[in-house]
């Protein structure tokens, strides 16, 4: 069955009056008029709606497909009904997304184009997102026949006008976006969802609609209605490093945003929704020499070290990051949440104004949500970082000691629920759980007593990819009774103040002495400037 074209062309007539009687925002044609003629190739046409739409495409800045959009201005297909030609280009995501979802198969893109009767160029993004139980074919604009699903038809700016639900090649219920309660379940037979479709002349299943419909909240018709759900959509992209012989290692999970979408439910007995989200994995892996992939050796579980975007568009704790992952230090203490059955999400964000308990102006901080919501954030300070005297090798450091509280947090997890508890360098973690979790700040005094040693070995290791041989070479030279290994110890200290270890630690004048040298040249001379290579 081919979509009824008279309902899409009239979608963008009527649009305005339905403004007038929903009070929703519209935006005026776009004046670049197609003047068809025979002598018009379609070259020319489609040389002017890819201008149009290269300029004017989905404007808003949180909509996903912003910039992440191309067209296959090659695979115009024109159809004409009622003497009006319609123009369908592909197009896809730049991305390549593919769904994880027991309910949707992948989307699919159409950006179609008409002239109106105004002579008036109009141009929209159509989405197609199937249901799992439609057939798998080649849908588009022109062919929706067995079709089951969701239609998103977007403007130019980014919005969404129009939402259709279709089952077995028809149209069921079609309403106006803006009238969906925001997080709220939205009834598709309430009076101004019956005003949309009755104005736009879609069809139904229901031979009828109801003429009382606007005093009748649900339309006996449908068996009950139907509603629409808000489905939380979440993008990410799992990162590997791909070796010269073949083998690949996975890194990270880039966390690229969400978008809310409304899926239509339909309803027979009246009963309550239940709200669904899914996730769209997008398989990137990348080696030395800028060599790039987007065929992942196997699925990953989505179960990951996620980074968020706040993370991710800071250059100072991103690429600082990335140069740890080259660190096997990190990697052993993140090997629970990397490892082949990892079970848990480890989240990393840059927050501005970080509080952390009583801490008073805290870099880091490390939350446990593993009960509630099966995860471990850790958060970095935004000013910390942002600061230009702030060196990457502090933001390292900072790093590495977070993730160590990360893993306490897992190891108590795992014990407290029974299950085997892990840590590194720690052979009877439950018994030494017990010693020191009856300590105030136990965690740091853990910290101080058992990790001194690795958190100065991945500072060694890091501090050679961070761009500051310069500085490394000028400490060795201004300072030829201090060795390396003692630099990164006593960098180890830091945010470790007042523990019983460090205590002691300094109470001999010539650690305090060699403290306050390390930490006052790596901060005044250390490089403050990211290694993004």
């Amino acid at each position: 069955m081919k979509i009824n074209i008279v309902v899409f062309r009239r979608f963008f007539i009527l649009f305005t009056m339905l403004c007038a009687v929903l009070s929703c925002e519209y935006s005026e044609p776009h004046k670049d008029a197609l003047v068809e003629s025979e002598t018009m190739g379609s070259r020319r046409i489609v040389r002017q709606v890819k201008t149009l739409f290269e300029a004017q495409r989905l404007k808003q800045d949180s909509n996903i497909f912003k910039g992440n959009l191309t067209v296959d201005w090659q695979s115009l297909s024109m159809q004409t009904k009622d003497s009006t030609t319609y123009y369908v280009f592909e197009a896809q995501t730049v991305e390549k997304w593919q769904v994880e979802s027991s309910i949707l198969q992948d989307d699919i893109f159409n950006v179609i184009a008409f002239v109106n009767n105004n002579n008036e160029i109009e141009v929209s993004l159509l989405k197609i997102k199937p249901h799992k139980e439609s057939p798998v074919q080649d849908y588009s604009f022109f062919n929706l026949e067995s079709f089951g699903g969701m239609l998103y038809f977007y403007n130019l700016e980014g919005e969404l006008p129009l939402i259709a639900y279709w089952e077995d090649g028809q149209m069921v219920e079609s309403i106006e976006n803006e009238l969906i309660p925001k997080n709220k379940l939205h009834f598709s037979t309430a009076k101004c969802a019956q005003k949309v479709v009755r104005d736009l002349k879609l069809t139904s299943k229901c031979n009828s609609l109801d003429p009382d419909c606007d005093s009748n909240p649900l339309d006996p018709c449908r068996g009950g209605g139907g509603g629409y759900v808000p489905v939380v959509t979440y993008y990410y992209t799992d990162w590997y490093k791909i070796y010269s012989n073949g083998d690949s290692e996975y890194t990270y999970t880039q966390y690229n945003g969400s978008t809310t979408e409304y899926v239509y439910v339909s309803n027979p007995d009246g009963g309550n929704y239940s709200q669904s989200a899914y996730s769209y994995y997008n398989y990137y892996a990348s080696g030395s020499g800028g060599y790039y992939t987007n065929t992942a050796p196997e699925a990953v579980a989505p179960k990951r070290v996620i980074l968020d975007t706040t993370f991710q568009n800071n250059d100072k704790a991103n690429c600082t990051f990335e140069q740890l992952l080259e660190n096997s230090q990190l990697k052993r203490l993140l090997n629970d949440f990397f490892g082949e059955d990892a079970a848990y999400d480890l989240y990393f964000e840059v927050v501005p104004n970080l509080t952390c308990g009583n801490s008073g102006d805290p870099e880091g901080c490390t939350s446990n949500n593993l009960k509630s919501e099966g995860a471990v954030t850790i958060k970095i300070d935004q000013d910390y970082i942002n600061d230009v005297q702030t060196p990457t090798l502090f933001i390292a450091q900072t790093i590495i000691h977070e993730a160590i509280h990360a893993n306490m947090y897992l190891a108590i997890y795992n014990h407290v629920n029974g299950n085997l508890a892990n840590i590194p360098d720690v052979d009877d973690f439950p018994a030494i759980y017990e010693e020191y979790r009856v300590l105030n700040n136990w965690q740091h005094e853990f910290m101080a007593d058992h990790y001194i040693g690795l958190i100065a070995q991945g500072l060694q290791e890091v501090h050679l990819r961070l761009n500051d041989q310069i500085f490394i070479d000028d400490l060795v030279n201004s300072y030829p009774d201090l060795t390396l290994e003692a630099f990164y110890t006593n960098l180890a200290w830091i945010g470790l103040n007042g523990t019983q270890s460090q205590t002691t630690y300094l109470s001999n004048p010539d650690n305090l002495a060699n403290y306050s040298i390390c930490y006052e040249a790596a901060k005044s001379n250390s490089t403050k400037t990211p290694n993004c290579n």
